[in-house]
């Protein structure tokens, strides 16, 4: 799901991503049985909080095109409830997340993982 989730959700980043979005470093990898090896690669992020105080993420990889946001959602006691990740296309998906002790953003479920340092 995220592997078709990502190639899905490709458009210019001219008109998919702020133009204050930060280069930063991505690891994205279709398979969460990657033997902790996941290549790196470069990615623009914006990150910011939307109208009902949800994190969000807006994610850019330059090398496949890949333009997704991610929005953070959290139970009543502010705990990582579950990322609800959004192609340009609009395709939906839902993963769970935490942060890492580098506090890069993982998210991650039973097909796929990705890291995104914020």
């Amino acid at each position: 799901m995220f592997k078709s989730l990502f190639a899905a959700s490709a458009i210019a980043l001219a008109t998919a991503m702020p133009s204050f979005a930060a280069p930063s470093t991505c690891w994205l990898s279709p398979n969460t049985r990657s033997n902790g090896s996941i290549p790196a690669q470069t990615c623009d992020v914006h990150h910011r909080v939307n109208a009902n105080g949800h994190k969000v993420i807006d994610v850019y990889t330059p090398t496949d095109g890949v333009t997704m946001t991610i929005v953070l959602w959290t139970d009543e006691n502010r705990n990582p409830k579950y990322a609800e990740l959004i192609g340009s296309n609009g395709v939906r998906g839902v993963m769970n997340y935490r942060f890492d002790n580098s506090g890069d953003l993982h998210i991650f479920n039973d097909a796929a993982e990705a890291y995104i340092r914020l």
